[in-house]
């Protein structure tokens, strides 16, 4: 395993503590917290002991799932942006530079009943449409389990596929992380956890792509 895959792992890792803090944060905003008891009644925090055995299996240069029953991954929520929880699996085989992303977004409808919309972000999956970078909807975390919250039933979940900057999972990862936190965040709040460090050409490779000043 490269510095880059050492990186990653280290920033799943780091993920997974700030929403464990975020979510024993007792003056944390009193909303947030009442759809993160919504949302777990339905899907399970992975343990924190189970992460680290994926995270060695990716360090091993092992394919790892988190739909295989292990739990998902939850962000902690951006408080200034109302209340939105994100809910991620990964799907990850770094030796081949393959990453699968799902990513729901729950918040509360008018009725104050959980909803969501999904995404996921994939690398290139060899000859076909989408042998590139790229983003689609989901109604679901795949289709052995329960549809998202009030998600439509006429999304489209095949076309669009939104072309990506990225050029490796790494950078696909961090896309959706800017996506939900902001570049600001990124470069300024995480600035000193070591995982940067590994990671700070392909922000910059992002910036490029994506028309952000560098």
């Amino acid at each position: 395993m490269d510095h880059k895959g050492e990186a990653f792992c280290q920033l799943v890792d780091f993920l997974h503590r700030r929403h464990a803090q975020w979510a024993r944060n007792p003056s944390a905003d009193h909303k947030l917290q009442r759809l993160h008891r919504e949302v777990i009644r339905s899907y399970k925090i992975i343990e924190p002991g189970r992460l680290r055995g994926l995270l060695i299996s990716v360090k091993a240069g092992e394919e790892i799932d988190f739909l295989a029953g292990d739990g998902f991954l939850f962000l902690k929520p951006h408080e200034e942006r109302g209340p939105l929880l994100p809910v991620m699996s990964l799907k990850a085989d770094l030796e081949r530079l393959v990453l699968k992303i799902r990513l729901a977004l729950f918040t509360f409808d008018e009725d104050e009943e959980p909803a969501a919309i999904g995404f996921r972000f994939e690398t290139p999956e060899g000859p076909g449409l989408h042998n590139y970078h790229h983003g689609q909807m989901i109604t679901s975390f795949s289709t052995a389990r329960q549809d998202l919250p009030k998600v439509p039933a006429w999304l489209p979940t095949s076309q669009p596929a939104l072309m990506m900057s990225a050029r490796n999972p790494f950078s696909l990862f961090l896309g959706v992380l800017i996506g939900l936190y902001g570049l600001d965040v990124l470069e300024q709040e995480w600035s000193g956890q070591r995982f940067m460090q590994s990671l700070r050409g392909d922000i910059e490779e992002l910036k490029h792509g994506c028309g952000a000043p560098v």
